[in-house]
């Protein structure tokens, strides 16, 4: 791997994603952390996809 998250990225990434768990769940009112994460990975897919998009 040529790039890697050291231990304190790690856990500040963890942290925020922790935080935004917390915040969305209030956001939703019936969504569950799996719901959390399964948009997360459709944003991630739809990031990746226009990453290379000029504006």
């Amino acid at each position: 791997m040529l790039i890697e998250l050291t231990p304190d990225g790690a856990a500040t990434m963890a942290a925020i994603t922790a935080r935004e768990h917390a915040v969305l769940r209030d956001v939703g009112g019936e969504l569950t952390d799996a719901d959390v994460e399964a948009c997360l990975h459709v944003l991630r897919h739809l990031h990746a996809a226009v990453a290379d998009v000029a504006v």
